[in-house]
């Protein structure tokens, strides 16, 4: 048995609703998705898909599933299983939902082994959405990768392995698979004492661990603060304005001694690196009434309260009354994995949701860019969202997990679970 800690669980048990950092990590075991990313390759390789090709001006995507893919009660896996899961992907508005829409329509049985999807953007890529782990073929409560889901307990959640899948590695892999629920440093202590082997992949007081052979993982982890429905009205977009010109990012790099990488050269992507590395200038902000209160919340996973503390300090000293809480906020810190702010997630959010609902143009840019899938389109987007400062980019950084040295090939990264 290999023991993972893990600071919490699945939002839902529903694979295909489930849209977090745990989901990934845990449902990645469970499920056997068409493709798959490939750290040594640096790219999206085939998994359950045995072949693929575009037709038809690239208006259809044809798949062919392998011959040796079984559900972990060993019922073969078919076209039409993977058509079904499809299927109810198309009918939902869960996470992925929204992105499968973007780029599929519908879907087809061809035969037994093989279906086609409805290709909407004529876009050669859109194959890659078909890694994402809630894409798996799911049959009712069967799944089809490594490991199967066995007990779901308070404190922990236990998979078995698929002794039906992929024939090579039934006596190769770990038997079991246990995630089991700790925080704070709880699951170093633990690591220490060998009762897990793979910590929890998160952000740490690296001083604490520096003895151990930590991971540094290049996943950037980026630190936001982020304002409530409230404040992202444009009456107080100078607010918003004046708050980003006060934070002094240099010392809270200096909070956190460096020690995991941190910095603010924020590149989500090219077109706005330049943007969100801009200071506001402080000659066109109206200041504002020095009694003027918020309520900055934090969640307590290191170091959101740490640097919440800073952030208070600088804003109290720029003439704001703070009210430091967990979790009740009026501006928030909040860490995003860079996976979750995909172009796709950040243009269909919420900020850019409200500024549909004041903007015909932007409803005509969106539209377009929803049909085109078009490079300066999205910069546009992206552009005037950072610039109404909804979401404020602090730091981005790197987390770290610590692992056994037996389990040298294992990376979150990755989560290649048939190597384990």
């Amino acid at each position: 048995m290999i023991t993972f800690s893990i600071d919490t669980f699945p939002l839902s048990n529903n694979i295909l609703e489930s849209n977090d950092y745990s989901s990934k990590v845990i449902y990645s075991a469970v499920c056997d998705t068409l493709f798959k990313y490939s750290l040594s390759k640096k790219e999206i390789v085939k998994n359950a898909c045995d072949y693929y090709e575009y037709t038809n001006n690239r208006k259809n995507l044809i798949i062919k599933i392998r011959d040796d893919l079984y559900f972990f009660n060993g019922n073969k896996v078919t076209a039409a299983d993977y058509c079904n899961t499809f299927k109810e992907i198309l009918s939902s508005n869960t996470h992925i939902g929204i992105i499968f829409k973007n780029f599929f329509s519908n879907v087809q049985l061809l035969d037994e082994m093989t279906f086609q999807l409805n290709n909407k953007t004529k876009n050669t890529e859109s194959y890659k959405i078909l890694s994402i782990y809630s894409t798996a073929c799911v049959k009712g409560k069967y799944t089809s990768g490594p490991y199967y889901i066995n007990e779901l307990k308070d404190n922990y959640i236990l998979l078995e392995r698929n002794e039906f899948y992929r024939k090579k590695m039934c006596n190769e892999s770990a038997k079991e698979l246990k995630f089991i629920l700790t925080d704070g440093l709880k699951d170093y202590n633990l690591f220490i004492k060998n009762k897990v082997q793979i910590t929890n992949n998160t952000l740490c007081d690296v001083n604490k661990i520096d003895k151990y052979n930590y991971i540094r993982e290049d996943n950037y982890i980026f630190l936001n603060l982020v304002f409530s429905f409230k404040l992202m009205n444009k009456d107080f977009k100078k607010m918003r304005n004046e708050i980003r010109s006060i934070i002094n990012r240099d010392k809270i790099l200096h909070l956190l001694k460096y020690k995991h990488n941190a910095n603010y050269s924020f590149i989500v992507n090219d077109n706005c690196s330049k943007y969100l590395s801009k200071k506001v200038d402080d000659k066109k902000i109206d200041k504002l009434n020095s009694k003027k209160s918020l309520t900055l919340g934090y969640n307590n996973f290191y170091p959101n309260k740490e640097i919440a503390i800073e952030i208070k300090r600088q804003l109290e000293e720029a003439g704001f009354k703070i009210n430091l809480v967990e979790n009740t906020f009026n501006v928030k810190i909040v860490l995003n994995h860079l996976e979750y702010i995909s172009s796709d997630a950040m243009i269909n959010g919420s900020y850019f949701s409200l500024l549909l609902q004041k903007s015909p143009v932007y409803k005509m840019i969106f539209k377009l860019y929803n049909k085109t899938h078009n490079d300066y389109l999205l910069h546009i987007i992206n552009k005037k969202i950072l610039k109404l400062n909804f979401k404020i980019p602090i730091l981005k950084m790197n987390s770290y997990y610590l692992k056994k040295d037996i389990y040298r090939r294992f990376n979150y990264i990755e989560l290649n679970f048939e190597e384990l």
